[in-house]
């Protein structure tokens, strides 16, 4: 599936109007039709299909929001439908709540029913700025999993209540067939309880058929991050010009710890430089207002803001799906065995910071923008050189 966009102005002022596309499935397009993304002319990058400017990490998230429900959307329609070419019309009459296109002959609150309802829920926290664009993805991807899993075994049209316990072990059963770690397979266990609470809670149904579903045991699961010679290799090597550019992005928030919506929203007025002359950023999270990032410059962020013309607002922004399509193709340019996304760029810095740099725990936190240390054990682990470096220290 591939979506093309394109600015519409609208007939009263030609600077202000909204984000149109068509969807293109094997060769088939559909009609145009309105994201129903509002915006202004001078935000909209044509070439490089993204936001810039004021408001953009907002106009981002929305089209990030879009791009999901239309991938959800037909990863649906694929497993009620097997073996049958999906065509895009089909898409846009579901994302516009045709309900007489989708009605089922009795009624049955499905699987695939709890999960596009769950789906809408999650979408709408994330548009609140109370969830993130990655566990977005993640949602998405256990979707896809469970999907398959149900079309496979001819469960589709079974209504949500019918995954039970003995479903829920037969697609454990599946998912250890197709060679998933049982931490990966718990996160599907948790992801499913959740799909099932939501829906009864607003009376889709009338219990929760896996509630007492125990967990597999499992061990801790290392963060993914990259060691700072992977990141000198991503750094030095020398891409085209658009990879390089989401290469220095990503970079830029490997020495800066920013998050994906909070690189995007960055503006000159947080650049502070102080009587020492080191250079600093200073500016609320976007997901967490009441905390403050508070980063000093490495020289590395620094001559990368010198690149894009020594402004903040003019480091390459891109949609945070295009980053990661891209970051997989830099990390196989450059040599780097990580499968490399965009949000392993904050990991990486918290992990070089704490084991390579030996900052505090409380240091840490306040350069990340974390009201406390909690979040550190999820994003990094003491390794055998910080070990090293206290026990021989002098």
């Amino acid at each position: 599936m591939q979506i093309n966009y394109w600015f519409r102005k609208s007939t009263k002022n030609p600077e202000l109007g909204n984000l149109q596309a068509v969807i293109k499935i094997d060769g088939v397009e559909s009609k145009p039709f309105s994201t129903g993304i509002d915006c202004e002319k001078k935000n909209w990058n044509h070439d490089h299909k993204c936001f810039e400017g004021k408001g953009s990490a907002q106009k981002e998230k929305a089209l990030h929001n879009f791009e999901q429900r239309m991938r959800m959307i037909l990863t649906t329609l694929e497993a009620e439908n097997p073996n049958q070419f999906i065509h895009p019309s089909k898409m846009i009459e579901l994302h516009r709540n045709d309900k007489a296109s989708r009605k089922k002959p009795q009624e049955i609150f499905t699987m695939p029913d709890a999960i596009r309802f769950y789906n809408d829920l999650r979408q709408e926290l994330n548009e609140a700025g109370q969830l993130d664009d990655e566990t977005l993805e993640n949602d998405t991807k256990y979707a896809n999993n469970v999907l398959k899993f149900l079309r496979e075994k001819n469960r589709i049209a079974k209504a949500a209540v019918d995954f039970d316990l003995s479903v829920m072990d037969e697609f454990i059963h599946y998912m250890k067939v197709l060679g998933r770690k049982p931490y990966y397979i718990n996160r599907h266990i948790m992801w499913i309880k959740s799909v099932h609470k939501q829906a009864y809670k607003r009376n889709k149904i009338s219990f929760k058929p896996v509630e007492d579903m125990d967990l597999l045991k499992v061990k801790q699961e290392l963060p993914k991050v990259l060691e700072p010679w992977e990141v000198d290799k991503v750094y030095e090597y020398k891409f085209k010009k658009s990879l390089q550019e989401v290469a220095d992005a990503w970079v830029f928030c490997q020495e800066t710890s920013f998050s994906y919506a909070d690189y995007i929203s960055l503006r000159d007025e947080f650049l502070n430089v102080d009587d020492e002359g080191i250079y600093w950023i200073i500016f609320p999270r976007e997901k967490v207002e009441e905390n403050n990032y508070m980063t000093p410059l490495s020289d590395r962020a620094l001559e990368i803001i010198k690149k894009y013309g020594g402004s903040l607002a003019g480091l390459p922004k891109r949609s945070n799906q295009t980053m990661n399509v891209n970051l997989k193709e830099i990390a196989k340019y450059a040599g780097v065995n990580s499968k490399l996304h965009f949000h392993m760029a904050r990991k990486s810095y918290v992990h070089n910071a704490l084991n390579y740099k030996g900052m505090r725990d409380v240091t840490i936190a306040q350069t990340v923008g974390w009201s406390d240390t909690k979040m550190l054990k999820v994003y990094a682990r003491i390794n055998r050189n910080a070990i090293i470096k206290e026990f021989f220290k002098k």
